[in-house]
């Protein structure tokens, strides 16, 4: 482990109590641990790998991993690696604007939460401190994400939502993902597609069904 991306330097937050180890997950992602570690200050060590962390430090000297941004495979190699450690530390994965996509691979990989690249030291004081403490630390946008993907799990499966076979394909995607919690802004950015396009398919399928509108439709779900 190497000591010389220690804190102190300018723009760095103080996260006193909470020991805390920057794994780069791959040498590309190096440039991101040390960043993260400098902002992280005085009690943040780097870990030039997962490999070398499991090797060389005691359980008792960490509270919390952070595995830095990086490639969403190698993060979550990363994880696994780290959580078949003997009581392995909680390990957050730092993640970048709109990321959350990506929680449901890393939590299988046994992720116990996500730290926002872009949050403010308050924000990161606050996710170290739970993760210490043992919670999952999720932010909002990626509890909404993740809620929308159970929802999905089911709606996918035509037996379930018979009426769903009436519609064409993309009119029964862009349903699911509204129903399941999307606004239409998020369907737009998920099929890539403008938001009008997403609006055309959605009054398509109201059409098809003969409901007048979109809260009209998802009761005729409900009841499916």
């Amino acid at each position: 482990m190497s000591s010389s991306a220690r804190g102190g330097t300018t723009g760095a937050i103080a996260v006193r109590d909470v020991r805390v180890v920057v794994v780069a997950a791959t040498p590309q992602g190096r440039d991101a641990a040390v960043a993260l570690t400098a902002r992280l200050g005085s009690e943040a060590f780097l870990a030039e790998s997962p490999a070398a962390l499991a090797r060389g430090v005691d359980r008792n000297s960490i509270d919390v991993i952070v595995v830095a941004l990086d490639d969403l495979v190698a993060q979550s190699d990363a994880v696994r690696t780290l959580k078949r450690q003997p009581d392995p530390a909680p390990v957050l994965v730092e993640i970048g604007e709109n990321d959350e996509v990506s929680l449901v691979t890393l939590l299988r990989a046994g992720v116990d939460g996500l730290l926002p690249a872009e949050g403010s030291s308050a924000v990161l004081r606050r996710c170290l401190t739970a993760a210490k403490d043992g919670e999952v630390v999720l932010p909002r946008s990626a509890v909404r994400h993740l809620a929308a993907e159970v929802r999905l799990s089911a709606l996918r499966d035509d037996r379930i939502h018979p009426l769903l076979r009436e519609l064409s394909d993309r009119e029964r995607e862009v349903t699911v993902l509204l129903y399941a919690g999307l606004s239409t802004a998020e369907v737009s950015a998920r099929l890539f597609v403008t938001p009008a396009t997403v609006r055309s398919h959605l009054h398509g399928a109201t059409r098809r069904l003969r409901v007048r509108s979109r809260d009209d439709l998802f009761r005729l779900l409900d009841l499916a």
